[in-house]
C-alpha cells in the first residue's frame, strides 16, 4: 500500500498528515512554525513533521507515493517554488527540492487557497464538481476558482486573489497589502474586528468594551444577545460578502461556491445572511444555477487541501 503526505505550512504552525491514496487522514503532527528563525529552520520543522507522522504510522520511506504542501503566498508550482509569503522566511525558496533530497518521491507545492479548492474538489461534499469556487473568511479573505475542471491560476499563479478585488471607492480603510478599500479589509475576521475597534472609539454603546480583547466570535455572541452595535458592523460584513460573491458568480458562472474559514464558523446565521445579499446583487439566472454552502471541513481544511494537492499529483 503507498500513502500520502499533507502538510499546511502556515505562518503560525505546520499541521502535516499520513493520507492513504484515497485521501483518509491516518495520523498528524503540528508543529510550531517559528518562521522568525529564518528558512532552514523552517525547512527542518517540515520535515521533522513528516518523520513524526510516518513514524506514528508505521511507514517507510518507500512507502510514500507522494507529498502535497499547501504554502500562503505566490507560487511558481511547475518549480515547487515559494516566490514570496507573508508570515514565512521563504523568498525564490525552492521548497520541492529541498524535500526530495530527504524523500525522493513526488513534491508539489501549491497556494493555500487553491490546495483548499482542490480538496473539496478531491475529498468534499461535492467532489468532482468542474464549476467551483472556494473563498476564506479568516483572517484575511483568499481562495480559488476551477473552470470546466482547471484550475484558474494565472500567468503569475496568482489568479483568484478574491480578498483584493476592490469594493469601496476612496475608502479611507488600509487593507494589509497597503491598497484601500479590499475585499479583505470589510469582511476578514481582521476587518470585522477593526470595524468594532473604530466604532468604539467613536464612543458608539456596546457590551463589548473598548481595550478588551474580542474577535469575530465574541462580536457575533454579543449579536445573539441583542448588541445592537455588533449586529450591525457583521450585517455590515455580510453584506459586502454578499456583493464579492456575487460579483464571482457574474465573472464565473460556477456551480457551486463553498465559504470556509473561522468566520464562517459562525454557522447557519452566516450562511443565511450572506446568500441573502448575494441573491439581492445577482442575475436571478445566475444565483439559481449555484449552490452556496458551507466547507464541512472547517479546521482540516488546510491539511486536507494538502493531501489532496498529493492525490493530484499523483494521479
Amino acid at each position: 500500500m503507498a500513502y500520502l503526505i499533507g502538510i499546511d505550512l502556515g505562518g503560525t504552525k505546520i499541521h502535516t498528515a499520513l493520507a492513504t491514496e484515497e485521501g483518509e487522514i491516518l495520523k498528524e503532527a503540528v508543529l510550531p512554525t517559528l518562521a522568525e528563525e529564518g528558512e532552514e529552520k523552517v525547512l527542518q520543522r517540515i520535515l521533522q513533521s513528516i518523520e513524526e507522522v510516518m513514524k506514528k504510522g508505521d511507514i517507510r520511506p518507500e512507502e510514500l507515493l507522494s507529498i502535497g504542501i499547501g504554502a500562503p503566498g505566490l507560487i511558481d508550482q511547475k518549480e515547487g517554488m515559494i516566490l514570496t509569503a507573508a508570515n514565512l522566511p521563504f523568498e525564490n525558496y525552492p521548497l520541492s527540492d529541498a524535500i526530495r533530497k530527504v524523500y525522493p518521491v513526488l513534491v508539489k507545492v501549491e497556494n493555500d487557497g487553491n490546495a483548499a479548492l482542490l480538496g473539496e474538489y478531491h475529498l468534499g461534499e461535492r467532489k468532482n464538481t468542474k464549476n467551483l469556487v472556494y473563498i476564506t473568511v479568516s483572517t484575511g479573505v483568499g481562495g480559488a476558482a476551477m473552470v470546466d475542471g482547471k484550475l484558474l491560476l494565472g500567468v503569475k499563479g496568482a489568479a483568484f486573489e478574491v480578498g483584493h478585488m476592490p469594493l469601496v471607492k476612496d475608502s479611507s480603510i488600509l487593507c494589509g497589502c497597503g491598497q484601500y478599500g479590499h475585499v479583505e479589509s470589510y469582511v476578514s475576521g481582521t476587518g470585522i474586528r477593526r470595524a468594532m475597534e473604530r466604532a468604539l472609539s467613536r464612543g458608539e454603546e456596546s457590551s463589548i468594551k473598548e481595550g478588551t480583547a474580542f474577535g469575530t466570535r465574541e462580536i457575533y455572541e454579543a449579536s445573539k444577545m441583542g448588541d445592537a452595535l455588533s449586529e450591525k458592523i457583521l450585517e455590515e460584513a455580510y453584506a459586502y460578502l454578499g456583493m464579492t460573491v456575487s460579483q464571482v458568480l457574474t465573472m464565473l458562472n460556477p456551480e457551486v461556491v463553498i465559504l470556509g474559514g473561522g468566520v464562517s464558523f459562525i454557522g447557519d446565521d452566516f450562511l443565511k445572511r450572506v446568500k441573502f445579499h448575494t441573491e439581492k446583487h445577482t442575475l436571478p439566472l445566475l444565483y439559481e444555477a449555484c449552490e452556496i454552502r458551507l466547507s464541512s471541513f472547517k479546521e482540516k481544511t488546510g491539511v486536507l487541501g494538502a493531501v489532496a494537492v498529493a492525490l493530484s499529483e499523483a494521479l
